[in-house]
């Protein structure tokens, strides 16, 4: 059952009304909205006239599409909890905030063996969402945070479909551990991870498309292969090492 809190405003500037009254701090901003953190402890998200979130809300309702991410909320996935409109039009929502920075800004001295302590509580909680039979859409580094723990963020662009929990799962769980992946390697969207090792590109396929537990044991090869006492995050972004390269998806189309 639905419980977020739903505000109606009686300008679209009241809206501004809420940084001014919460002291509100920019912290970021993506395709569709700013974010800002306020006094309160809660991130409010500001949704941009942008030609992205036009299509995101021609896509869904988006006030029934706001309470059904809110119905999601778990330990790893982030969802609104207080939502405001004006004339049955959202405008913000507000949720909960997280003292984490993208995984796309994580340091390159980073060990992938503290990365990968906690990835089981994403999976886990990946798996909650899954029986909800909700599919994860838009993926990528600056809306996937990290502090020890992995936090999902900006659900909007996912959707519910009429699939098995299990094949949900799959997906999802397949989509979460290739943005991981992608991101650590810093590989963008039109590019695909080479490895020239063919028993390790041979586990990291295993990985991302048969069990994704297959992600320790690529790690552990990848760390003796590249004879290191403990795989950093800049050892995976070394260039013409031999064994790590990167080569232009033919298949990528860019919409």
């Amino acid at each position: 059952m639905c419980s977020i809190q739903t505000i109606n405003l009686l300008s679209k500037k009241d809206i501004f009304r809420l940084l001014i009254d919460g002291h509100a701090k920019y912290i970021g901003q993506g395709r569709t909205a700013c974010c800002f953190l306020l006094k309160d402890g809660t991130v409010l998200k500001i949704y941009k006239e942008t030609r992205i979130k036009r299509e995101l809300f021609e896509l869904y309702p988006m006030l029934e599409q706001v309470k059904l991410l809110s119905n999601l909320k778990n330990g790893s996935y982030i969802a609104p909890e207080v939502v405001f409109v004006y004339e049955n039009e959202v405008i913000a929502y507000k949720t909960e905030y997280k003292n984490a920075k993208t995984l796309a800004k994580i340091k390159p001295y980073t060990m992938v063996s503290t990365i990968l302590v906690n990835l089981e509580k994403l999976i886990e909680d990946t798996c909650l969402i899954g029986e909800k039979k909700f599919r994860l859409g838009d993926l990528h580094g600056k809306n996937i945070l990290f502090n020890d723990f992995f936090y999902m963020i900006d659900l909007d662009f996912g959707h519910t479909i009429e699939e098995s929990i299990e094949n949900v799962n799959i997906i999802n769980i397949r989509s979460v551990i290739k943005l991981i992946l992608d991101t650590l390697f810093d590989v963008e969207d039109d590019e695909l991870l080479k490895i020239s090792d063919p028993s390790i590109f041979k586990l990291y396929d295993k990985t991302v498309y048969e069990n994704y537990k297959n992600i320790y044991s690529f790690f552990d090869a990848l760390q003796d292969r590249l004879n290191v006492s403990d795989l950093q995050v800049k050892d995976l972004r070394l260039k013409y090492n031999g064994l790590i390269s990167k080569e232009y998806n033919s298949y990528y189309k860019s919409f």
